[in-house]
C-alpha cells in the first residue's frame, strides 16, 4: 500500500545520488512511498514497476541494481524471501504511528532497523518520513542537521569617546574649502564628533571615518552655515538699467501729475474724502441737527 512521504529539496543536489540516471533517481523516491514504516519492502522489481511505472520501459530490476551498488538502499534475502532496505531509513523517517508495524524480516546479521516508537501519549510528529540529502556519503544519505551560521560581525567601528579631528583632516578641509578658517573647521569638528558619538546602532559604524569627515565638510548644511556673502545679491546691469528706467517713468509721471489744474484731473478718493469733511464741518446746520441728535 503506499503512503504519504515528503521529499525535501536536498535530496536534488545530493552529490552521490545526481551521478545516477534520473529514472534511478525517481525510483529511489518511489520507494520510500511503497516501504513499509521500517523503510523495507519485498524485492520484486516486475511489481515494483507497475507501482511506479506503469506506463514507462524501464528495467527495475538494472535500476535497483545501481542504488543497491551506490549504497542507497540493501538488496537482502531472508529464508528465501528477497527483501530490499533504504538505508538510515530510522534515523531520518518519522512514520505516524497509526502506520502498521513491519511484517518483513530485517536484514539478519546487520539488526533490525527500527523506526521511532509512538510517544507516551500515543503521538507521533506530523505524518511525514522524509529523507533530506546533503553531501553526505551513500551509507549516510540523510540530512545532517546544518550548522547555525555565524552570526555576522558588525561592519566598521564607532567613533572613539576620545576622537579629536587629525591635523590631515582639517589641512584636507582648509584646502578644499578656501573661504573656511581654522575656527570654522573647528566648529564643524565638535558638530561631528558630538553628532556620531550621539547615534547608535548600524548607523554609528563607519568603515572610513575620514571618508565620513569629508561627506560631512561637503553637505548642504556645512557649507550654508559658513558660506561667503553670495554675489548674486548684487544688482547686475540689466537689473541697474531696468531700475533706472522705472525710476525715471515714475518721476515724469509725478511730474505731469502734479502740472495738471485739479480740476483737469479725476480726483483721488482721498481727495473727495477730505473735502466732503471740510463741508460737514463748516455746515451750521448739519452742526445743528447733531446737537440735537
Amino acid at each position: 500500500m503506499a503512503r504519504s512521504r515528503n521529499i525535501k529539496p536536498g535530496f536534488f543536489t545530493n552529490p552521490e545520488l545526481v551521478e545516477l540516471p534520473y529514472e534511478t533517481r525517481l525510483l529511489f523516491a518511489g520507494l520510500w512511498v511503497i516501504a513499509d514504516r521500517e523503510g523495507r519492502l519485498e524485492d520484486r522489481p516486475k511489481k515494483i514497476k507497475m507501482e511506479l511505472f506503469p506506463a514507462d520501459a524501464v528495467d527495475c530490476d538494472m535500476m535497483l541494481g545501481q542504488l543497491h551498488k551506490a549504497g542507497f538502499v540493501i538488496r537482502y534475502e531472508v529464508d528465501g524471501q528477497k527483501l530490499i532496505q533504504v538505508n538510515n531509513w530510522a534515523k531520518h523517517q518519522s512514520p505516524h504511528h497509526t502506520e502498521r508495524a513491519s511484517t518483513l524480516p530485517p536484514l539478519g546479521e546487520h539488526g533490525a532497523l527500527t523506526v521511532k516508537s509512538p510517544l507516551q501519549d500515543g503521538g507521533n510528529p506530523p505524518d511525514s518520513l522524509i529523507h533530506r540529502f546533503t553531501d553526505s556519503s551513500p551509507t549516510d544519505v540523510g540530512e545532517v542537521a546544518p550548522c547555525a551560521p555565524a552570526p555576522k560581525a558588525p561592519k566598521g567601528s564607532r567613533l572613539a569617546e576620545d576622537w579629536f579631528l587629525p591635523r590631515a583632516w582639517g589641512e584636507w578641509a582648509l584646502e578644499k574649502f578656501p573661504a573656511w578658517t581654522p575656527d570654522i573647521v573647528r566648529t564643524e569638528a565638535e558638530k561631528f564628533r558630538d553628532h556620531w558619538l550621539s547615534e547608535s546602532g548600524q548607523k554609528a559604524r563607519k568603515a572610513d571615518w575620514f571618508a565620513t569627515w569629508r561627506k560631512w565638510c561637503s553637505s548642504d548644511i556645512a557649507q550654508r552655515a559658513h558660506a561667503p556673502p553670495s554675489s548674486a545679491s548684487k544688482e547686475t546691469p540689466y537689473a541697474a538699467h531696468m531700475r533706472q528706467r522705472v525710476e525715471q517713468a515714475a518721476g515724469s509721471l509725478a511730474h505731469i501729475v502734479a502740472a495738471k489744474a485739479p480740476g483737469q484731473r479725476p480726483r483721488e478718493p482721498w481727495e473727495v474724502a477730505a473735502d466732503e469733511q471740510q463741508t460737514i464741518e463748516a455746515s451750521p446746520a448739519r452742526t445743528v441737527a447733531i446737537g440735537m441728535d
